[in-house]
């Protein structure tokens, strides 16, 4: 049972990782794609 508990802990500490790598790599293309718009 502890050891059930630590794997979905892991699990669900490493999709939330994942899921703030990808909220960063959205907003930085957001940013990119305001920049790009402010330089044309």
């Amino acid at each position: 049972m502890q050891v059930e508990l630590g794997v979905k802990k892991f699990i669900y500490t490493h999709d939330r990782i994942k899921n703030k790598e990808r909220a960063a790599q959205t907003a930085l293309n957001v940013l990119r794609l305001r920049l790009l718009g402010l330089l044309k």
